[in-house]
């Protein structure tokens, strides 16, 4: 049952952090537009910069939920 949350706990993070990254909220796309908005850096150009991160996330997600021992195997190995 244990490692049953501490996986739930690793893909809702997982989840959050997609959230976090994509429209409309995309809440840390525009905390860094504020950090590089001097440069003249565009919302659009940020978003772009992201889609490989979010891909990333998008693919450790379904491996997480394929083989959910990913992410277990360093929790698992603590008992």
């Amino acid at each position: 049952m244990v490692l049953l949350l501490i996986w739930y706990g690793i893909m809702l993070v997982l989840n959050m952090e997609v959230a976090l990254l994509t429209p409309p909220v995309g809440l840390n796309v525009y905390v860094l537009k504020g950090v590089v908005d001097p440069f003249g850096v565009r919302v659009e150009d940020i978003f772009k910069g992201v889609v490989p991160f979010v891909a990333i996330l998008l693919i450790s997600m379904v491996l997480l939920q394929i083989w959910p021992e990913i992410a277990l195997w360093l929790p698992s190995t603590m008992h």
